[in-house]
């Protein structure tokens, strides 16, 4: 069992050191005109994008439950500034699908705990039998 240990713990030694070694950035000369044409059409794709989403069904089926008509909706779209047609999107792209995480958080807090108690170096859960034992 000895040798196993000092398996992972070289293999663990190994993926820590590649995992902290920075990647190289580049960067380069931007020129002021680019990035107001760069910044208009994120802009108009981010504004595409939102009125995509309100044209779907089942968010105008949500905005008439919470006591909101769709063409309001869209007319407040359009009313939008640039930074807040941005920041909206950057909102609905920091969106989880399933949650906010937490339900994952304790699934690998589990699974870790789950690992420990079948090596044997911990004793949680009466339900796992050692291997080492």
């Amino acid at each position: 069992m000895k040798a196993w240990k000092k398996v992972v713990a070289a293999y663990s030694v190994i993926a820590m050191t590649v995992l902290g070694i920075p990647a190289p950035a580049l960067a380069g000369m931007v020129a002021t005109d680019q990035v107001g044409i760069a910044a208009q059409s994120g802009t108009a794709e981010a504004r595409q994008r939102l009125e995509t989403l309100l044209a779907r069904e089942d968010v105008q089926a949500e905005l008439v439950r919470h006591g909101l008509n769709p063409e309001q909706a869209k007319a407040r779209v359009v009313a939008l500034t640039d930074d807040e047609v941005r920041a909206l999107n950057g909102q609905i792209d920091d969106l989880a699908a399933g949650g906010n995480g937490i339900i994952g958080a304790l699934v690998l807090v589990f699974l870790v705990l789950l690992f420990t108690d079948i090596m044997g170096w911990t004793h949680i859960f009466p339900f796992t039998k050692p291997v080492n034992r």
